[in-house]
């Protein structure tokens, strides 16, 4: 099968300038790989030392996982996603490798298991490793549940209206930051016209925007670009309250963050500054998550 475009709305964006998908093919049931072109200036978002923010591959993780679960999973579109846990590391610096201002890669793309309910797909784990021309880049995973339009609704019946308000400036997502070396704490901020964290109208904080914090927050305190991020996400964050930002060094330029609202855990995210080995290398990655 092949797909010889993604359309956006099968990554659930409304402008097409924002999708991270060329295309599609399937090589057997489980296994695709995607045509995928990152730009080198991402100025939205820190950057990595490629010029490739990490954040940006793991909005490419988000992607796939979607594109995926239509594609290979039959999920009818308009449904809604629940992201457990997603993840991405940088392996090899694209900035050796030529393309500009595109970096033209493929993402080979493996489910790690499923479950299904009522005939349908409900629950998806999978893996990926991202090349250019041979070189492995980069491998990242995702965990997500997949929910039919009705019973999103009922899982978001008492969450409150939403009105979108401003709290920063666009590119700003931490204010007031209170950094003591070693760990630091700062108020989650956003902003509704940021074209890259709100491309869509979100009922909740967008999971991009609870990356890009804990991104920021691992580039303030050890001075240096995440290549590494692992994210895993808790409870809805709503837009009508605070949320907290608090993180701290663990080893070397190794961060973990927590967000939070109060008396609730919206996520927990770990960094590091360093490459990795890739997924190729280890095999496929031990989700929190047990699919039963």
């Amino acid at each position: 099968m092949l797909q010889e475009l993604i359309d956006r709305t099968l990554v659930h964006k409304d402008s097409s300038a924002a999708v991270l998908l060329t295309s599609a093919v399937r090589e057997e049931p489980g296994h695709w790989f995607f045509g995928v072109s990152l730009p080198r200036d991402h100025s939205t978002s820190s950057q990595s030392s490629s010029g490739i923010a990490t954040i940006l591959g793991t909005e490419l993780m988000r992607q796939t996982a979607l594109a995926f679960a239509h594609l290979d999973g039959g999920v009818p579109l308009g449904s809604s996603f629940l992201l457990h846990e997603i993840s991405f590391s940088w392996n090899h610096d694209p900035a050796l490798l030529p393309g500009h201002p595109m970096l033209e890669a493929v993402l080979e793309v493996h489910a790690h298991q499923a479950k299904m309910r009522k005939g349908l797909l409900s629950d998806l784990q999978l893996w990926g490793s991202l090349t250019s021309d041979g070189v492995l880049l980069g491998t990242g995973y995702g965990d997500l549940s997949c929910l039919s339009p009705a019973l999103y609704k009922a899982i978001r019946r008492n969450a409150p209206p939403v009105e979108p308000v401003n709290t920063g400036a666009v590119g700003t997502v931490l204010d007031g930051v209170r950094n003591n070396g070693s760990s630091l704490e700062a108020a989650l901020v956003w902003n509704w016209q940021d074209p890259f964290l709100f491309d869509h109208f979100s009922d909740h904080l967008p999971g991009m925007l609870l990356g890009q914090a804990v991104v920021d927050a691992h580039r303030i305190l050890t001075g240096t670009e995440a290549l590494q991020l692992h994210l895993r996400c808790g409870t809805f964050g709503e837009f009508n309250a605070p949320a907290t930002v608090a993180a701290e060094i663990t080893t070397g330029n190794h961060t973990r963050t927590t967000i939070t609202q109060p008396g609730r855990s919206l996520a927990t995210g770990l960094c590091s500054s360093g490459f990795t080995k890739g997924i190729r290398d280890i095999g496929p990655p031990q989700f929190q998550r047990q699919l039963s």
